[in-house]
Formats: structure tokens, C-alpha cells, sequence
């Protein structure tokens, strides 16, 4: 295989479908190595065999094919292993009963005593339930999860781009691939590299039969090694040796064996020997050497991949039928089980005959529609042949609705969405039914049009879909979607359909429309100043889908007393959401950078309504502790700001019918900050010159509170008493609160409103000792994965925070007292917690450096990083030889996620390992720093780290003359 198609590996996920939510999204296919039994399921092409041999290695398993696992006796070792079995779906070639295969695989694990194991199968090729079934009763636990593999992601892409040598620039290939629609063919790692292949030379086809067959011409032009014979042996053209590449993928596909044998002693009965098969006069040979093949064993001989032996098979029987004879009945006989349907091994091979045979086509659309759109290409199927694919749809609809249920991919469906299409469209949006299988046909043409060519005549029926209510909220996601697609973000569709939709008019299940929407149109369409304007509780609580982003999104300074103004008006209704961690963790990083950038030049009246936009409806504090923290500080830099705050209160207050209670409850906004030192003579001033007495009353008991607290003691020092004694010879009033209260203590009662504050005090209390229990009983019920480092990055960030004092709920001087609190006491989890840190930097699926900076460039990060840290400490503090002996890839993933996270402290293994390791420090800092400076950020917390401190000022030299060369 040539260099630009061999692959580089990327930590791949998946997703499990459960209805139980803690169970259900994202996550790295090796955060799954606890469960017993699994079954991956992905699209042809998507790295299945790859990831699972990356994971049998790193987990000590044993990778096995399906059809060798089913074939031969079980070798007693596997008893002890995890089993990897690959590729079910290979081995469902004939007609008879599809569960024959997977008979022989339970048969053998049952012989085995019921081995942990793992089984992949292409999604249209899994039975569903039936399977699930059956192999419960082989699983050592009785329960089978069917994981489902995720396209690639953006950073994935990317990063497969830069390990090929053919794509100089990844993200100009990146654009023009979405250029030229071709955009989700990215996702898929086969694609990927047929596309790669196809493009060398810039040119960028249509469709995929163009991509294949451009590829396929590559492929078997260029040798490796093992084939330097055929490379001298120039009579040979492209097209015969595709025909014979063709041949035997036809028959490799409808016999159902592996492969090929180049010897006789290598043959066996999964690889025919070449030379006994009748080759018309066929460089059959020649073929099995080229990159259309890949080694299977020694001597043996393999399609390179599934859907490419699929591609050529199908192209080779399309001649056979199409100019030279061959009955297409025979051909579909052999592709088809008792019912007449296309066996599901065959299906990839049905769709391209459909594309390559127009003799067949009708009969394989009938036949298999979905596989047809799934597996083939129909975007230059003559528009008669497409709404013959669009009524088998149809017609497979009303048969069940749900046909697509067991593969929900969409992108394929772009195939059918060009222009001579639209009128058929417009029939099927005209339809005034909206039963099942109607709405299931409705899907399948909104996927069409979101994937296919931009068609802007179909604005007006997309909209009214999207308006409609009358059709289901999956319509109603995948309607706004392809809206997005036909028109451009400026258009005034899409702003005034966000406005219905936070209006009201326009209904959102789960906040989904109203999410997309905003990512479309702001900044350029809703400015930042607008942005709050769509700010609302969400309909789930503690959900993030797709909205609720806004941290991600960069707010100009400028728009930050616009945005908190608009807080301000929004608060109200706010306050009464159920506490939501994204609302509040906006909220505080607003209120932080506005205090920051604005907090000393507004009005007190201004600031005071600022400072309560995050707290509750009992004026508590709903933000973060690293927010809170902020919060503090500033006050706390500003002692004559406090005291106008005070003031401000109290004129507020003076009305009231309960001051006292009024005084208590408003000043929480204040958030717990230390006050300045002199209030205590401060609040004795103001009991004097206040004219309203029960705030002169307040500010005498609030004087003596701080005499107690510089007293050190529970009551007043002598000294104290002294001192007010004096102040009351001179003032009637304060010598008649005296007498009144002699020993100068709060008495909890119905006095003073204190009784109804502590009664409010308790209920949050409680309801924060009730949302404690339920995160540890989360941690409890993942306390396995917890302790060796695999459990989900978000469970491990909330950890680490509490570890570092970050949130509200860890208190404590050392990270253990923080996480003992935290967890409510709980030592089994706060040794977990430990542990957990530790493995996590053993974890395969740690960001690399580019990937954290292009987090960071996004004002994001990953999950993981502050678990890592923290992890680092820990070893560090147990084993500096060890921790400072980890390999340079998980070094620089750790100096990264320092240089985030510098906030001024001092860190031990930091500052040895800029000792001991400078040339690496010095490479993650420019790997880190320079993308900072190119994108304009101002501030970069490793060059600060280092340009500033004495003993590494001559790395931070070097370091910062190499950043401004390459700058």
C-alpha cells in the first residue's frame, strides 16, 4: 500500500445505546474493557479490525477472525484470554440461515467455559435483537452491549492527514473536500484514503463511484514490494487488471471464502489456489500482487478492503451481464436467501451492481433500497431510477417503519439530493399524512437534501416542516438541519426562526433547533451583544447537547456590560431554574471578566445588580468556587467598594418591614468576602450618623461582631468593652443597647427576622446535602473504573477539581481534606480518587499537544487535564525518579496542560523537570506558544511561567528568541 493510503491509527469512540443516561454517549472504545461482553458495530470502511487489533494489545487480549474462530478447534489458552472475534459479517455469505455462523462462534466459546469476549459486524449486517439473543446466553454475565463505532472526528481527520506524506496542507484538503461535498466521506477512514488516492493531482470528483474507481486505478498501478514482478510487466493495462482484481473479489465475495492462496501448499478451504480458477484469460496473478490485495498469511491473499472488492466485484459482473450474456437472474440468485431479500453479506455487493448494471437495477432497488443508498451510489442514477429508489423506500416503510433502525446512517443519502430531484421532494412535503411510514420516508428525503447539493428552492417547504408541529421532534431536528444547508446564515430564514423558536412560537424538544441555530448565526448574524437575548433555563437539566455553549463562543470585552446588563434584566427568571452547571458556569465567567475588565468604573447600583446575577432566589451563590474565588479577590482589593456595596444595601433595606433579615440576605451577594480591616470602627461611624434606627441598630451589632473576630474570641475582650463603654458615655443610644443586651450576643429567635433566615439557611442546606448524596452514589456505582484511571473524563474532572479546592463543595487546606468533603467522608472513594489520578496518565486516549492547543485556542479543554495534573503531583510526591522518568509523550501532554493551568504556584515536578529536561520543555513551549501569539492571544501562561522566573531565565531566553523567529 502506498504511503498516502496507509493509516495512521487515531484513539477511536463509540457509542452505546441505553436508557440509562449515565450510560449512554461518547466515550473511547478502552473506557469499555471492564464489561464482560460487547459486540462493535460500525459501517464498512470504519476501523473496526483496526481498533480492535489496537485493543486486544493494549488490554492483553487475543485477536481472532470470526470465520478462523468458527472454523478450527479452540485453542485452550483462549479460555484465559479476552477473545477480539472480528468480522461476523464476513461469514454470512451464503443463503441459508444468517444465524449458522454465529451458532458455530457460541458453540466454541461455550467450549471455551464462557471467556470474556468481544464481537464486531458491520451495522447492516447485525440481526438486531435476534443476535443480542442469542449470544446472551454464551456472555459470562449473561448480557451482551452492543457498542456502536463513531465516524471520525475533526481532529482525527486532521490528524491522519499529517501522517501522509500526499496532503501538504490537511486543512486546505479539509475545505476543499466540504468544497466539493465530499466532506462526510472524511469520517470514514476507508474513504478517507480512497479520497486521498482518488485527489493526487487535485482532482476532486463527484461522487463515490468516481472516488472508487479513480482510487481502484491507483491502487492497482502502484506495488509494494511483494509485487516488484508484476511492476516490470508493462503490457498489462489498468482495465485488465481490474477485471481480474474483479473477478476475484466476485468470486471471494459469492463463494464466501477469505481469499486466495499463490501456492498450492498455502491453499486451504478459506484460500483458493489462484490456479485453479478459470480465468478467461485473466492476469489473475498479477492482480493478487498489486495494492488491491493485501497478505493474509504466508502465501495468502486478501481484498485490501470489504467495500473495494464490493466496488470491483460488482463492476466485473456488470460486464458480464451487460456485454457478454450473462443472465442477470443467476447472478441475483446467488445474492439472495429463500425470501427474496439480499442476504446481508451480499448487500454491499448488490448496491454496486446496481450502480454498475442497469439491466439489474430495478430488480436490486425492489429487492434491497436501503443497501442500494447505504452501499452504492446512486447520485447518477437517472431521475426515473431514483424515484424508483425514493417509492422502494416507501414501500419498505409501510412494511416497518423502523427499517432503518438497526443503521441510522445519513450522509450516503446526499446521493439522492440534486436538483432533478426537487420535484419529487416537494410531492412527498406536500403530503398531508403523517403516519409512520410516511414520516420515515420524510426522514430518508431530509437526509437527501442536508447531505446533497444546496437546493434553495426548497426553503419554503423546510421551513413549514420545521414549523409544523404535527410532525415529531426527529423531523423536526432534521428539518432545521437541512434548512441550514439550502440556505446561507445570512438569511433572514434562519434569524427569524430562532426568534420564534426562543419565542416560543416554534417548538424544541430538548433545545436542539434553537442550539444548531445559534452556532450557525452568531457571531456574524446575532452579535455578541444579542446573544443573551436566547438565553434560557434548559428543558433538561444538567443537559448539554447542542445548546448551551456560549463559554465556547469569544465575547469582546466591549459586549461584556451589555451581556451582564442583560443578565441583570434576566435574572428573574433565571434564579428560579433548578441548579444547572453550564448556566452557572457562564454566569461566572461573565460576571469575573466584566468585574475585571468594567467592575471600577459603573455605579454602585450597576455593580450591586451585577454581583446578583449569580446567586438563587434566596440570594446563595450558585457559582462556581473558582468563580467565587474571583469574586472574593476583587472586593477584597477594593475595601472602599465593599463599604458603598454595604451602603447601597442598606438604603434598600431601610424600607423594609424586617431590616435585619432584609440586610442579611442581600449582602450574601457579597459572597462570603473577607472584609476590610477598619470596618469595625466603619460600622460604628455608621451606627452614629445612620438616621434610621434599625439600621443604625444593625450596623452597632455588626461593629461588635467584628470586635469579637479581631478579639480572636467567642465574646468581647476586655479591651473591647472597654472601648464601646466609652463609645457609649458619648452616645445616649448605644449606652440604651447596651443595657438592653449586655452580654452583646445574636440570639436566634423570632427577633430580628434571624429565625425565618435560618429556617431559609437549612432548605439550602438540605438540598445541597441531598445533590451530595446523589453524585456519590454516581461515584460509588463507578468506583471500579474511578480507581485504574478509565472512567468517563467528565466523572475524573469533577474529582480533580474538588482535589484542587475548585469547587464550592471541596473545603479543606490539603487536597485530601478538599476530597473528603467533597465525597462526603467516603475513604474507599477518596483512595479510589487517588488512584484514579495516578492511571490516568496511562491512559491511551490522552489529547496530544496539538490537539490541546487547538482546545485551547477554541477557550476550551479537555476534560482530562486537570485529572492528569493531578496525577502528576501525586507520583511526584511518592516516586520523583518515576514520575520524571515517563515517557516524552505523556511529558509533554502534562507541560501542556501546565502551561493552561499556570496559575503562579509553585509545582515541584515542574520546576525539576525544566531542570533535568529543557530541550523538551523548551519544545512544548514553542509547540504551545507560537500558535497563542499567531492567533493574537495577548496572555500565555507558559511564557509568563518562565519569562519571569530567575532560575530558568536563560530557557525562557531561547525559548522566547525561537518563538519570535518563527513568529
Amino acid at each position: 500500500m502506498t504511503q498516502a493510503t496507509q493509516s495512521f491509527l487515531v484513539r477511536r469512540t463509540c457509542t452505546r445505546k441505553s436508557g440509562n443516561p449515565d450510560e449512554q454517549g461518547s466515550h473511547p472504545l478502552e473506557s469499555y474493557r471492564d464489561l464482560p461482553a460487547y459486540v462493535l458495530l460500525g459501517d464498512p470502511g470504519a476501523g473496526k479490525t483496526e481498533a480492535f487489533k489496537l485493543e486486544a494489545v493494549e488490554s492483553g487480549g487475543e485477536y481472532i477472525k470470526a470465520r478462523d474462530f468458527a472454523t478450527f478447534e479452540p485453542k485452550a489458552e483462549h479460555q484465559d484470554k479476552i477473545l477480539f472475534i472480528d468480522a461476523l459479517d464476513e461469514m454470512r455469505a451464503d443463503g441459508g440461515d444468517g444465524r449458522t455462523p454465529l451458532d458455530y462462534i457460541r458453540k466454541h466459546l461455550e467450549r471455551l467455559k464462557l471467556p470474556r469476549f468481544r464481537l464486531s459486524c458491520r451495522e447492516a449486517d447485525w440481526l438486531g435483537e435476534s443476535d443480542s439473543a442469542a449470544l446472551m446466553r454464551v456472555s459470562p454475565d449473561g448480557v451482551v452491549v452492543a457498542l456502536h463505532l463513531d465516524p471520525l472526528t475533526d481532529n482525527d481527520i486532521v490528524e491522519i492527514l499529517r501522517h501522509k506524506t500526499s496532503v501538504p496542507d490537511p486543512a486546505e484538503f479539509v475545505r476543499k473536500a466540504d468544497e466539493h461535498r465530499l466532506g462526510e466521506l472524511l469520517r470514514n477512514p476507508q474513504t478517507l484514503n480512497l479520497l486521498v488516492e482518488a485527489v493526487e493531482g487535485n482532482e476532486w470528483p463527484q461522487s463515490r463511484v468516481e472516488i472508487y474507481g479513480m482510487a481502484c486505478r491507483q491502487l492497482v498501478g502502484e506495488k509494494n514490494p511483494e509485487h516488484r514482478q508484476a511492476k516490470r510487466d508493462k503490457s498489462l493495462s489498468a482495465d485488465q487488471m481490474l477485471d481480474a482484481a474483479g473477478y476475484l473479489c466476485a468470486i471471494h465475495l459469492l463463494s464466501g471464502v477469505a481469499g486466495f492462496a499463490l501456492d498450492e501448499d498455502a491453499a486451504d478451504s478459506q484460500h483458493f489456489n489462484w490456479k485453479e480458477l478459470t480465468s478467461h484469460g485473466l492476469p489473475l496473478l498479477a492482480a493478487l500482487k498489486t495494492n488491491l490485495f493485501q497478505r493474509d498469511g504466508e502465501e495468502q491473499r486478501i481484498p485490501v478492503h470489504r467495500s473495494v472488492a464490493e466496488f470491483l466485484g460488482a463492476r466485473y459482473l456488470a460486464e458480464l451481464v451487460e456485454n457478454r450474456g450473462l443472465p442477470f437472474g443467476r447472478i441475483l440468485a446467488l445474492m439472495t436467501g429463500e425470501d427474496g431479500g439480499v442476504v446481508p453479506d451480499l448487500r454491499g455487493l448488490a448496491a454496486w451492481l446496481s450502480v454498475h448494471c442497469r439491466t439489474g437495477r430495478p430488480i436490486l432497488i425492489e429487492r434491497d433500497s436501503l443497501g442500494v443508498v447505504l452501499y452504492g451510489d446512486v447520485r447518477n442514477f437517472v431521475v426515473d431510477d431514483k424515484r424508483l429508489v425514493l417509492n422502494a423506500l416507501k414501500n419498505e416503510a409501510q412494511r416497518y417503519p423502523w427499517f432503518r433502525s438497526q443503521d441510522w446512517t445519513s450522509p450516503p443519502f446526499g446521493a439522492l439530493g440534486t436538483a432533478d430531484m426537487e420535484p419529487a421532494f416537494r410531492e412527498i412535503f406536500s403530503s398531508p399524512s403523517r403516519a409512520e411510514a410516511d414520516q420515515a420516508l420524510l426522514d430518508c428525503v431530509l437526509d437527501a437534501i442536508r447531505y446533497g447539493d444546496p437546493l434553495p428552492a426548497l426553503a419554503a417547504p423546510l421551513e413549514a416542516t420545521v414549523r409544523d408541529v404535527s410532525h415529531p421532534p426527529t423531523i423536526h431536528k432534521k428539518a432545521v438541519l437541512a434548512l441550514m444547508h439550502v440556505v446561507p446564515s445570512s438569511s433572514s430564514i434562519l434569524l427569524k426562526l430562532a426568534e420564534d423558536v426562543r419565542d416560543g412560537k416554534v417548538e424544541d424538544q430538548n433545545d436542539f433547533m434553537i442550539g444548531v441555530l445559534l452556532r450557525e448565526l452568531y457571531p456574524h448574524i446575532i452579535s455578541p451583544a444579542q446573544i443573551l437575548d436566547y438565553l434560557f433555563p434548559p428543558k433538561g437539566r444538567n443537559r448539554i447537547g447542542m445548546y448551551f455553549n456560549f463559554r465556547d463562543y469569544e465575547i469582546p470585552v466591549d459586549d461584556l456590560t451589555v451581556l451582564l446588563d442583560k443578565l441583570v434584566q434576566k435574572h428573574a427568571v433565571l434564579k428560579q431554574a433548578p441548579y444547572e452547571h453550564r448556566l452557572n458556569d457562564l454566569t461566572g465567567e461573565l460576571l469575573v471578566r466584566g468585574l475585571e475588565a468594567h467592575g471600577d468604573i459603573i455605579t454602585d447600583e450597576r455593580l450591586y445588580a451585577w454581583l446578583g446575577v449569580g446567586t438563587d432566589e434566596h440570594e446563595n451563590s450558585r457559582l462556581e468556587k473558582e468563580h467565587v474565588e474571583h469574586i472574593r479577590g476583587w472586593l477584597v482589593k477594593r475595601p472602599n467598594r465593599f463599604k458603598a456595596m454595604i451602603e447601597h444595601i442598606a438604603s434598600l433595606c431601610a424600607e423594609h418591614k424586617n431590616v435585619w433579615y432584609c440586610m442579611s440576605r442581600h449582602t450574601r451577594r457579597l459572597y462570603g468576602s473577607f472584609p476590610p480591616a477598619d470596618i469595625g470602627s466603619w460600622y460604628l461611624e455608621k451606627s452614629i450618623t445612620e438616621q434610621q434606627s434599625e439600621l443604625a441598630h444593625y450596623y452597632f451589632r455588626q461593629a461588635v461582631h467584628m470586635l469579637i473576630r479581631d478579639g480572636g474570641q467567642q465574646n468581647l475582650t476586655l479591651t473591647a468593652l472597654e472601648f464601646l463603654e466609652s463609645w457609649a458615655g458619648a452616645y445616649p443610644f448605644i449606652q440604651q443597647w447596651l443595657e438592653l443586651e449586655p452580654d452583646i450576643t445574636c440570639q436566634i429567635g423570632d427577633r430580628n427576622g434571624q429565625q425565618e433566615l435560618v429556617l431559609e439557611e437549612r432548605k439550602w442546606k438540605l438540598a445541597r446535602q441531598k445533590q451530595k448524596s446523589e453524585w456519590i452514589s454516581y461515584y460509588r456505582q463507578h468506583l471500579a473504573s474511578i480507581r485504574d484511571g478509565s472512567a468517563y473524563p467528565q466523572t475524573l474532572y469533577n474529582l480533580a477539581r474538588a482535589y484542587e479546592g475548585l469547587i464550592y463543595e471541596a473545603r479543606g487546606e490539603t487536597p485530601r481534606e478538599r476530597l473528603e468533603d467533597f465525597l462526603d467522608g467516603d475513604s474507599e472513594l477518596v483512595e479510589a480518587a487517588y488512584a484514579g489520578f495516578r492511571h490516568a496518565l496511562d491512559r491511551k486516549d490522552l489529547p496530544t499537544v496539538s490537539e490541546i492547543v487547538e482546545l485551547v485556542l477554541k477557550g476550551q479543554e479537555h476534560y482530562i487535564c486537570p485529572t492528569c495534573l493531578a496525577g502528576m503531583n501525586e507520583l511526584y510526591q511518592s516516586n520523583p525518579t518515576s514520575a520524571l522518568q515517563l515517557n516524552d509523550a505523556v511529558l509533554s501532554r502534562l507541560l501542556a496542560f501546565r502551561f493552561i493551568h499556570d496559575d503562579g504556584k509553585d509545582c515541584a515536578w515542574f520546576t525539576e523537570l525544566i531542570q533535568a529536561r529543557p530541550a523538551l520543555v523548551a519544545e512544548v513551549l514553542l509547540a504551545y506558544a507560537l500558535p497563542m501569539l499567531r492567533a493574537g492571544k495577548e496572555h500565555i501562561n507558559g511564557l509568563s511561567l518562565l519569562a519571569y522566573n530567575e532560575a530558568y531565565s536563560e530557557i525562557a531566553r531561547i525559548a522566547l528568541a525561537q518563538l519570535l523567529e518563527g513568529f
